[in-house]
Formats: structure tokens, C-alpha cells, sequence
């Protein structure tokens, strides 16, 4: 059953990133970006907000959320911050480059943590850790030749730089992440809804002091059925996939590897539906990033 779970999360994830795609065309990216995340904060605002007012009558309910203290508040404000920093960067990414493009570099996080943890926390690689590492940078290498067919060069164009930092700060929530729910025993639904609270209030502020003293002077914003979708199918899959954890016997590393997989449904889902340009080049670069995630998930899962 959790395997089935895992699976569904990966294709909501995956339609999640073509959510994106769609709602990011020819769009204002801000205010894209604010709603879709105000559409996750008013799903667990209810019961957050509840939980807080009134936890003495909300304790016993099936939908309690434990109230963060004053210290978590501010832990999980800074992560937040994090999130909203990464996000806007990939939205801005992804609003000027091909999804069959963005897919890959978002597939490069387990890479990243890796790095992290070797530098904040002194873990050394193992043989198949190292052997993860080489086949991720060398389908880089080849991903990177199927980029310039397109006009794309990757060490000089400033939307996978921004693709490449959103990927980075993304692994330092990550990590932010560890440390709240493993170091600290922060409930998870507590981060997961105080975090999306926060971050539709970041954003607001955002909107609010960039985006609309100049809205006149940049893209005009529409709204789109897909803007209200990604923050729907983003709960959808965080909630599948917190489900499928919360199975006795669910293994977290299997768990991972089928929600990273996400990319192969956004790739190939995204490239037909915006008929991109050389798929069938970027696939198996992508399927060798892929491979080489998966030996590094594996190798640190033991």
C-alpha cells in the first residue's frame, strides 16, 4: 500500500511542476507564486489557527495541530524564509526556461544534501556514494550538450544559475527540516502548517512592497485555474507521502526514490504538453541524474 502511495505522490508532484509551467506563461511570477501558496495556507489555517485559540478543546480532535512555542515560531519562520527564497527563484526559472530543462536540475537535490551533510554534519562518502556522485555529473555533462541545441548554455545562462541556487537553498531546507523534526521532535504537521501560514504572509509582504508599486511596468498578471492547482497539488502529495511514512514497515529511502522519480512524470508530461524541443535527448541524461540519485539515497539509507 505505501509503495502505491509513493507512487501517487510522485504523480501529483509531477503534475504539480506542469501546474506551474502553465500558470508561469506570459504571467506576473509574484503574485503567481502568493496565491498558489495562499491556496495551501487556507487549507490548514482552520485548524492551525483553532488549534492555537483554543488547543484545550481542540486536543482531542482528530485534526489537532499541536501549537509551536514561542522558539519554534521563530524556527519555523526562518524556514519560511528559506522556502520563499528557493521558490521564487525556481518560479522565475521555470517561467523562462523548458520544463524538460528544469527537471533535471531539480533532480540534482540529493547531490546537494550530500554536500551538506558532509560539511555540517562530517559525513564521509562511501564507494557508492562516490559512484552516485560520477554518473550525476557526468549525465550533467551530456544533459548540458542536449541544452545547447537549444541556445541554452548552462555556465552562462542566469535562469539555471537561479535554477541551480533554488536547488541549493531548497537542500538547506532540507536540512532546516532534520534538524526541526529529528533534533528538536517539532510535530510534523505542526511545521507543515505553520510554515505555509508563514509563507503566504512573506509573500504578501513581498507582493506588496515589489511587485505592486511596479505592476504597470512589468508583466501583467491573469488568473488561471492552474495557479489555485498547485497549491492543491502540492498539500495532495505532501499528504499522500506523509501517509505512506506513517505505515508500519513503509522503507523512507523506497519512499524517496519514487518521489523524486516526480520528474519523469513532469518531463515527460510537461514536454508534450508544451511540445519542447529535443526530449529525446535530455531522457537519458536525465535517467543517468536519476540513477546516480538513487545510489546516493540508497548509500546514505544504510
Amino acid at each position: 500500500m505505501w509503495i502505491l502511495l509513493g507512487a501517487l505522490s510522485a504523480l501529483f508532484l509531477g503534475a504539480y511542476d506542469v501546474a506551474k509551467k502553465h500558470a508561469l506563461r506570459g504571467n506576473a511570477v509574484l503574485p503567481v507564486l502568493f496565491l498558489s501558496v495562499s491556496v495551501m495556507a487556507l487549507v490548514f489555517a482552520p485548524f492551525a489557527l483553532l488549534s492555537a485559540v483554543l488547543p484545550d478543546w481542540a486536543s482531542g480532535a482528530r485534526w489537532f495541530i499541536p501549537p509551536p512555542s514561542c522558539h519554534g515560531h521563530l524556527l519555523i519562520l526562518a524556514k519560511s524564509a528559506m522556502v520563499v527564497s528557493s521558490w521564487i527563484c525556481a518560479f522565475y526559472a521555470l517561467k523562462n526556461l523548458p520544463v524538460s530543462v528544469v527537471t533535471p536540475i531539480r533532480a540534482s537535490e540529493p547531490l546537494w544534501t550530500l554536500f551538506g551533510a558532509m560539511t555540517i554534519f562530517g559525513e564521509r562518502l562511501g564507494p557508492w556514494q562516490w559512484a552516485g556522485l560520477a554518473l550525476m555529473v557526468v549525465s550533467y555533462g551530456f544533459f548540458g550538450r542536449a541544452g545547447e541545441k537549444e541556445g541554452i548554455r548552462f555556465s552562462k545562462n542566469p535562469w539555471i544559475l537561479l535554477m541551480a541556487l533554488a536547488a541549493i537553498i531548497g537542500t538547506g531546507c532540507s536540512l532546516w527540516d532534520k534538524y526541526l523534526l529529528s533534533t528538536l521532535k517539532i510535530d510534523r504537521l505542526t511545521v507543515q502548517a505553520w510554515y505555509c501560514l508563514y509563507n503566504a504572509a512573506i509573500l504578501l509582504l513581498v507582493c506588496a512592497l515589489v511587485w505592486y508599486p511596479r505592476r504597470r511596468k512589468t508583466t501583467p498578471f491573469s488568473m488561471r485555474p492552474s495557479i489555485l492547482a498547485i497549491g492543491l497539488l502540492l498539500v495532495v502529495a505532501d499528504f499522500v507521502y506523509f501517509k505512506a511514512l506513517a505505515i508500519t514497515g513503509a522503507l523512507v529511502a523506497l519512499l524517496t526514490i519514487l518521489r523524486r522519480s516526480s520528474v519523469l512524470v513532469s518531463f515527460s508530461l510537461g514536454g508534450f504538453v508544451f511540445r519542447e524541443q529535443n526530449l529525446r535527448a535530455k531522457f537519458f541524461p536525465l535517467l543517468g541524474i536519476l540513477a546516480g540519485a538513487v545510489l546516493i539515497i540508497l548509500a546514505s539509507a544504510k
